[in-house]
């Protein structure tokens, strides 16, 4: 830095100036005869060269000094102001823990108590809205948890690029499990799209928050590649599994899908009835189809064809 410069700057010729002093020996005290003239002109010289020479560095400490004073006293206030928003980051903390851990589990048991409550059409609506308190209340909690570490200021231009992205990755995961929640519901009240057992529905929730994960980690992958601009080796390294776990989950999402047709009776259906039958079994086919696809482009190096092929049918299948 500029002030190591300053301060390291003609060492050696410092101590090449003060061993030429020294070797001219301490000048006489005023009781005692005058120095020749040469040598007395000497120190003279030497004396003023090494004051020309370590002006900068005295210089230099005094500046370094005064920064080290300023940088002591923000230090100071950073750490008042911190402390002072501490009771609001303890605050926001419990309210995020509380909306993510509970939201969900106060939004399907309220769900249950309306459909029981009223007719299938009001219970239908009023479950349908009070389903998106699954969506609308983690948001609120991952918002509190953003402000709460935002209060901090403990992160770098690295976490606060993760920060910014939290509420579209929050957007990606929670909603995939409302989707999952609603095409695959935990209670035998709600009525099911899908004509699936319980252990396969409790299946399809299981997958459909997964999904919402990879699709949250492939959202933050594509932003820190974008921030730190990895190469196009980094970034396929890291991609690609988040690409073969997607798939994965998309394959059986495919084979759930395949199973509902294979639980109805085409004979006692209606036309309209059998025809979505053959269409969602025909979604589970393509499904299995882009699954299959996607690990093979992206193993083959095609990472961007991959994920244009995979992620938008996640959002289609949705």
């Amino acid at each position: 830095s500029q002030f190591q410069d300053q301060l390291s700057g003609n060492d050696s010729r410092i101590a090449t100036l003060r061993d030429q002093l020294t070797a001219l020996g301490d000048p006489p005290a005023e009781d005692q005869p005058a120095e020749a003239p040469e040598i007395a002109q000497r120190r003279a010289e030497l004396n003023e060269q090494l004051t020309r020479l370590t002006t900068p560095r005295r210089s230099a400490e005094e500046a370094l000094s005064r920064a080290n004073g300023i940088i002591s006293q923000i230090d100071a206030i950073l750490r008042t102001r911190q402390a002072d928003k501490l009771p609001l980051v303890l605050v926001l903390v419990a309210l995020s823990a509380v909306l993510l851990a509970r939201s969900r589990t106060w939004s399907e048991q309220l769900a249950v108590y309306l459909v029981r409550r009223n007719t299938k059409t009001r219970s239908d609506f009023a479950g349908f809205v009070v389903s998106l308190g699954q969506i609308i209340f983690p948001l609120l909690g991952v918002y509190a948890l953003i402000r709460a570490l935002g209060a901090t200021q403990l992160y770098g231009p690295r976490g606060e690029l993760i920060l910014n992205v939290l509420p579209a990755m929050g957007i990606c995961f929670f909603v995939s499990r409302w989707i999952g929640s609603r095409m695959f519901p935990a209670a035998e009240a709600v009525n099911s799209p899908l004509g699936l057992s319980e252990a396969r529905r409790t299946e399809g929730r299981y997958y459909s928050m997964l999904l919402g994960l990879a699709l949250a980690a492939n959202l933050l992958v594509m932003n820190l590649s974008s921030f730190d601009r990895f190469s196009a080796a980094t970034n396929n390294v890291l991609s690609f599994p988040v690409i073969v776990f997607a798939s994965l989950l998309v394959f059986r999402m495919g084979q759930l899908l395949r199973r509902h047709d294979a639980t109805q009776d085409d004979s006692s259906l209606t036309e309209e009835n059998a025809y979505r039958n053959r269409l969602v079994s025909l979604l589970g086919q393509v499904a299995k189809l882009v699954a299959m696809a996607a690990p093979v482009l992206g193993a083959m190096g095609y990472i961007t064809a991959s994920e244009s092929l995979l992620f938008p049918a996640i959002l289609s299948l949705a």
